[in-house]
């Protein structure tokens, strides 16, 4: 009896292994990892993806459901919530290690509410940068180093975080910086 319901356990597992590599999901998802991948890399998995693309200083890579910044040119403000690229929006979700690292001009920076990761080093010795504000609901990681040895007198805004969230979000930033944070 135990031996029966081991095979047709094997067996469905089987049929689904099966099923999903007709479809090539499985095998692509464990094969590929979408950093190392560039455009008209694996055309027949991901087409065109990602796309590399810059604007106003912002270099964005794009995938089909995901967007990062990942370098920010001698701008004084940044934006950053969502890039349009043939008329579709992509909502950025990271801020790259090091995306603005030792940027010499920036001054303000604005986070929007989708962007969920700032990796390590991201601002780091961005001495100029006097106000960072971010726009979210508290559920943002925030890598080492992230806001270290920014402008002297910065200011760090928080908005949208309340409670919990956003006191949990001012310990993680304050132990990176001596910024304001509010």
């Amino acid at each position: 009896m135990k031996i029966n319901r081991v095979i047709n356990i094997v067996s469905i597992l089987l049929c689904l292994l099966l099923l999903f590599n007709n479809t090539g999901y499985i095998t692509r998802a464990i094969n590929y990892n979408l950093e190392d991948i560039e455009p008209g890399d694996n055309k027949e998995i991901y087409g065109d993806w990602p796309i590399k693309i810059t604007k106003k200083g912002i270099t964005y890579k794009i995938y089909p459901s995901m967007t990062f910044v990942i370098s920010i040119s001698n701008v004084k403000k940044a934006h950053i919530d969502h890039v349009i690229y043939n008329d579709q929006i992509y909502y950025v979700n990271t801020i790259t290690a090091s995306a603005g690292k030792g940027n010499k001009s920036l001054t303000t920076i604005t986070i929007g509410p989708h962007v969920k990761n700032i990796e390590d080093n991201a601002f780091y010795n961005c001495k100029k940068l006097k106000q960072v504000i971010i726009n979210n609901s508290g559920n943002l990681n925030v890598g080492r180093n992230a806001f270290r040895k920014i402008g002297k007198n910065a200011t760090i805004l928080l908005k949208g975080a309340k409670g919990n969230s956003k006191q949990k979000l001012i310990k993680k930033i304050s132990k990176q910086t001596n910024a304001t944070i509010k």
